[in-house]
């Protein structure tokens, strides 16, 4: 497969990662609040860090991916084709159809649409739980009025083996 093969398959990731963050964002924490077996205060805790997680993924993804997507064409443009990606040129590149551009533009194209992939992979695999680990344990502490996260206590999950008997063997 080309790369204009590789662009067209990849070119709509970033909407389609926004959709799934905000979605998730929404339904996570709700399904995570309607577990009865877990403690109200344990299911304010993990509703409020799942609804942050997606909030942060959510600004990340939106920011770190419009930032690839827009000096990465621009920079693979000028070296691989010498051609100057203005933004009008680049909005004409991405609303036009994939055979109504010629080749040089078809992968130009096809670049846009791989840095919008590999934005939103990077965003989604290495920097968002790298800020999560980093910054949303102690700022929920902060709002639920904690001192450290060690003051938490972790809470056993209920048995979901019990109906296989005592080993959890099927």
């Amino acid at each position: 497969m080309s790369i204009i093969g590789i662009g067209k398959v990849f070119s709509s990731a970033k909407p389609l990662s926004l959709g799934i963050s905000a979605s998730c964002m929404i339904f996570r924490p709700l399904i995570t609040l309607s577990n009865k077996d877990l403690s109200p205060e344990t299911k304010k805790y993990t509703a409020s860090r799942e609804f942050f997680t997606e909030f942060f993924g959510l600004i990340n993804t939106y920011t770190l991916v419009s930032a690839i997507e827009k000096f990465t064409p621009k920079i693979l443009a000028k070296k691989l084709f010498n051609v100057d990606l203005t933004k009008q040129l680049g909005e004409t590149i991405k609303k036009a159809g994939w055979d109504q551009l010629p080749i040089a533009q078809q992968k130009i194209k096809a670049i846009m649409g791989l840095s919008s992939f590999i934005g939103v992979a990077a965003s989604a695999s290495v920097i968002t739980p790298l800020l999560n680990n980093l910054v949303l344990g102690k700022f929920i502490d902060k709002i639920a009025g904690k001192g450290k996260t060690e003051d938490v206590k972790p809470q056993t999950t209920p048995n979901l083996f019990k109906s296989f008997g005592e080993t959890g063997k099927i």
